[in-house]
């Protein structure tokens, strides 16, 4: 097998998996983990959005940079679970994320509120792991939350319950890249499995998608052909 850098644990037990029990050679390209050693802010070049908005109050004004400006935080309505989500564009290992509350009033509206992080959009994101209950902040101030390296594309804040309402003043996410969408992995596969059929390659690629537990992209570089090369004759020797 070849691997323009390492693969992640996920990809070398399923290539594992893949070679004990199936054996043509073909090639199959799927991400590979890739790591900086910048701790940023990159909720920066994200993309926010929220359940729902109250007046003025965008999604994106949560990722502005301003902390000390009521009017330029961004709160949903009032409604059951509001969420507000962040889009980070590329999968992130999260180290920490800083909350900043509401300077004006109203300071006890963010209690409660969860912290989830993950490659899923089921149930807009909420479902993804959790990292943390916020109890409170004070009263325009920022308060930072250990993640530990949980790994994810999207970042929510939601508060579970009816009657809510969700008020950021700013979200900061600080993290490293785990993976970039556009990095790749090729896997020289050897397969018992007749892989010129093409029901059989999709079946395949759905069964590797689905073992990684990531959000990925799957393809085939180039298409299988079967091997009609003639095993060695046994030779005795002299």
């Amino acid at each position: 097998m070849y691997y323009r850098s390492a693969p992640s644990t996920a990809v070398q037990s399923l290539i594992q998996e893949l070679v004990v029990n199936d054996g043509s050679a073909t090639y199959l390209q799927v991400p590979s983990e890739t790591l900086t050693e910048e701790d940023v802010n990159v909720a920066l070049g994200g993309k926010a959005t929220q359940s729902s908005t109250h007046n003025l109050w965008y999604a994106e004004n949560a990722i502005d940079g301003i902390k000390n400006n009521w009017t330029k935080c961004s709160s949903t309505g009032y409604g059951t679970s509001p969420f507000w989500r962040l889009d980070l564009q590329e999968i992130y290992r999260v180290y920490r994320v800083v909350v900043t509350n509401r300077i004006d009033c109203c300071e006890t509206d963010i209690n409660g509120t969860e912290i989830r992080i993950g490659n899923s959009l089921e149930n807009s994101g909420n479902n993804n792991p959790r990292c943390v209950i916020i109890h409170n902040i004070r009263r325009g101030q920022p308060y930072s939350f250990s993640c530990n390296g949980m790994v994810g594309r999207f970042v929510n804040l939601m508060i579970p319950g009816p009657e809510k309402v969700l008020t950021l003043c700013e979200v900061e996410v600080y993290g490293t890249v785990f993976m970039s969408s556009r990095s790749s992995v090729k896997i020289n596969l050897q397969s018992s499995a007749d892989l010129t059929d093409p029901e059989i390659r999709d079946k395949l690629l759905e069964k590797l998608a689905s073992a990684l537990k990531i959000s990925v992209n799957v393809s085939w570089i180039q298409p299988p052909v079967e091997d009609s090369t003639e095993p060695p004759a046994d030779t005795q020797c002299p």
